[in-house]
């Protein structure tokens, strides 16, 4: 397998970039990530990290407005995009690799010279709150976000990225103004390129257009916020109108540090990888029972967190054999090792997703910076697949054991649900032999 390779500098004012050539391919992939994310917010102002995120395509001082800002790049045949998540918020352009200069310059616009300007702030605030009513008509996303709330209750990773209407409604200027100077500094962030580049001339682009980002800020660090551990299951229940039943199960999962990580990525295909029609939600929820469209499990961490959901949406009459059906699943793997066919398969499954996904540039780029943003390493999709090598049958029975621990569940329901919390409590204790 060949891995292309990354080269690493860093700017005098503390910007890490990695480039990745590759020749054969016309396009090239930007990504700038920095550590501005949902974490660093207090409740007072949840919301301006994804707020903000929104009015840096509003216009800088070469691009003074939202539609010369998207010509620069759609007009070239370009894309981009933005997104914030909890450790940090991101920006994105994919581009002819001949039009990598304009790339570096309407981002560089963007971040380094934004006007957030209150006209256009009013104006962003009513996109922002058809996001909050959108998300609130999606059953899944309501009750994911419930599950995060009854894990880490209320701190920024218990709230919402997107903040509440409240907050949203109140922002104003010097809210974005202050959250920028405070979070957005080059020692923070980190710019990756992939494609048909030269690696000297990209290093000079970026020089030239991301040397003035400020080096660094004295306000930075992540909030302590510990695992809300109880006794036993804890459901929460949303009787909305709606077609389904939303069903997240979620319990605490070992951090990216832990020893423990590669068993519970391995787990994960396992149970439930959402593409994964071999896996064992999939095939004994799905095909044996035909509960649902779409069951999986989803494995994610940070530096110091770590989360393992079950997910799927039923009609209302199926909701607790749905949660029965994914708890004996869980039961299953706790009380005996996958096959070794089984392990195999989830194994090569891994590895084959990953190498193929460093085909495309854009993973690449959005791999690298987050690497980089969260863990301060540098890792190939070689490195990643090579996390796993040494798991073995009986790791991932200990590491179920160890995760779907009985006061460890987190249940989120919602839809028209008739039941309550208690009849669910009582079916997982019951399925898992609590």
């Amino acid at each position: 397998m060949k891995i292309p390779k990354i080269h690493k500098r860093t700017l005098a004012n503390g910007l890490r970039v990695l480039v990745v050539p590759r020749r054969g391919f016309f396009g090239a992939s930007v990504v700038l990530g920095l550590r501005a994310g949902s974490r660093r917010e207090t409740k007072e102002i949840n919301g301006t990290a994804h707020f903000l995120e929104h009015m840096f395509f509003r216009g800088g001082s070469r691009y003074l407005t939202q539609v010369a800002t998207t010509a620069a790049i759609e007009g070239e045949g370009g894309d981009f995009n933005a997104f914030t998540e909890p450790e940090f918020a991101y920006f994105t352009i994919d581009m002819p690799a001949s039009k990598l200069e304009i790339a570096m310059d309407v981002l560089s616009d963007m971040l380094l010279n934004a006007q957030l300007r209150e006209e256009d702030i009013d104006m962003e605030r009513g996109g922002v709150l058809r996001e909050l009513a959108r998300d609130a008509d999606m059953p899944g996303r309501v009750a994911q976000k419930e599950v995060f709330k009854l894990m880490y209750g209320d701190t920024s990773l218990g709230r919402s990225a997107i903040g509440t209407r409240e907050n949203v409604e109140r922002f104003s200027r010097s809210d974005f103004v202050s959250f920028r100077k405070r979070m957005y500094n080059a020692q923070e962030a980190v710019l990756a390129i992939a494609g048909d580049v030269s690696l000297e001339d990209t290093y000079q682009l970026v020089s030239k257009y991301f040397s003035d980002l400020s080096p660094t800020s004295s306000d930075y660090g992540l909030p302590n916020e510990p695992f809300l551990t109880s006794l036993e299951p804890q459901v929460v229940i949303w009787p909305k109108k709606f077609s389904e039943v939303a069903i997240v199960m979620g319990a605490p999962a070992p951090t990216f540090y832990s020893q423990d990580r590669p068993a519970a990525s391995i787990l994960n295909y396992v149970l439930g990888d959402g593409v994964m029609m071999s896996s064992r939600l999939f095939q004994n929820v799905r095909s044996a029972k035909g509960l649902a469209y779409t069951v999986e499990s989803y494995y994610s961490n940070g530096p110091d967190y770590g989360i393992f959901e079950c997910l799927t949406s039923v009609d209302p009459e199926r909701t607790e054999e749905a949660v029965e059906a994914i708890a004996v699943e869980i039961r299953k793997l706790i009380e005996e090792p996958p096959s070794a066919d089984e392990l195999k398969c989830a194994m090569s499954f891994r590895a084959g997703t990953k190498t193929m996904a460093s085909d495309y540039l854009f993973t690449i780029t959005s791999s690298l910076m987050q690497y980089e943003l969260r863990y301060d390493k540098t890792k190939t999709a070689l490195d990643e697949i090579r996390d796993t090598d040494n798991v073995t049958r009986e790791d991932v029975s200990r590491i179920a054991a160890d995760i779907f621990l009985p006061g460890g569940w987190k249940v989120a329901i919602v839809g028209p649900y008739s039941g309550n919390a208690e009849t669910i409590i009582d079916i997982l204790k019951t399925t898992l032999k609590v």
